[in-house]
């Protein structure tokens, strides 16, 4: 009887072993097909179109325009009609100059939202050319660098900030709407200028510094947060006053009796409008290097006028000297920064 159970629990033991093998080998093939489809499925959801968009160009739903000859600005529209955030690159398969200067070409996008690039455009032909654009989208669980670059199109590079230009180095300081942009030297050339008749021929003096076609010496409008202020009020000043010549045509001054010379004039009577400046420099490139403003300036001081030129040093505002209202005239040494709207020029 002993006998009898020991060979049925046998069976029982290399049955259940069996069984055991068995669903250990399924088991195996089982898991191996999950983690294959699992990771199929996810390439397949990053690749394929199963991920959606609007694309608008200058307003209008569309993916592709015709740019004509010359620079152009382009305003894309990206919204996302997707339940989930994405990972989005911008492609082109123009080829056309494109860079972005405004907005980002790629990166996530939460569900129905929507980002704007602005594009500058250079078509260096003399007809007009077809640009297009496609977005490629990719599932968040995963990186951008998965995202895929479709066959005959490439990324959009962002605007460089220097570029040569008339060989020489330029920094792009702004890109206006009318698609010109506004460029400032990254060098700056020596200059040395002294008393009346410099602060006289001060516009002409500078700009003879910037030999590219067009440019010109830097000036206070170009830096739009320094601001001369002008006094409402007269100050009279009755003593022996000399002042250049350029200063008698300014609306600030009333002189009497006065005597005009080769260059400046003086008088016993003035009526000045006092003058001061206010500025916060907020454009990095013009905190850069040392350099004198296009533009003339003068303070009342202690019943003496002191005509200035406007120096930038780094970021900081120093008035230089150039002649005062006691007949004395000044040296200064310093630097001339230069400035170039261009269009329809590539870089």
């Amino acid at each position: 009887m002993k006998n009898k159970y020991i060979k049925f629990f046998k069976k029982e033991l290399i049955f259940l072993l069996l069984l055991l093998i068995v669903v250990f080998i399924s088991f195996g093939i089982t898991y191996a097909n999950f983690i294959y489809n699992s990771e199929d499925k996810r390439a397949v959801e990053m690749f394929t179109g199963s991920l959606s968009y609007n694309l608008k160009i200058n307003d209008t739903y569309q993916s592709s325009l015709i740019v004509n000859p010359g620079s152009s600005i382009l305003n894309i529209e990206i919204e996302s009609t997707n339940e989930i955030s994405t990972y989005y690159k911008l492609l082109t398969n123009s080829d056309v100059t494109i860079y972005a200067y405004d907005g980002l070409v790629n990166g996530t996008i939460s569900s129905g939202e929507k980002t704007n690039i602005k594009l500058y455009v250079i078509n260096n032909s003399s007809v007009g050319k077809a640009v297009s654009f496609v977005v490629s989208m990719g599932y968040i669980t995963n990186t951008l660098d998965d995202v895929i670059i479709k066959d005959g199109y490439r990324e959009i590079e962002n605007i460089k900030k220097e570029i040569t230009y008339d060989k020489k180095k330029w920094f792009i300081s702004k890109i206006n709407e009318d698609s010109s942009i506004d460029l400032i030297s990254k060098d700056v050339y020596i200059t040395k200028i002294s008393g009346y008749k410099s602060y006289n021929d001060l516009n002409n003096l500078l700009n003879s510094k910037c030999t590219t076609l067009g440019s010109r010496s830097i000036d206070v409008n170009d830096l739009d947060n320094l601001i001369i202020n002008t006094n409402k009020n007269y100050t009279e000043l009755n003593r022996l006053i000399y002042y250049p010549s350029i200063f008698r045509s300014n609306n600030v001054v009333i002189e009497d009796d006065n005597v005009n010379e080769n260059g400046y004039g003086y008088t016993n009577h003035i009526l000045v409008k006092n003058k001061n400046i206010s500025f916060t420099v907020s454009n990095e490139i013009l905190k850069q290097n040392k350099y004198l403003l296009n533009t003339n300036y003068y303070e009342i001081d202690n019943n003496k006028i002191l005509y200035y030129v406007i120096e930038m040093d780094n970021g900081n505002l120093v008035l230089r000297k150039l002649y005062d209202s006691n007949n004395t005239n000044y040296e200064v040494s310093s630097n001339v920064r230069c400035t170039v709207n261009i269009k329809n020029t590539s870089f």
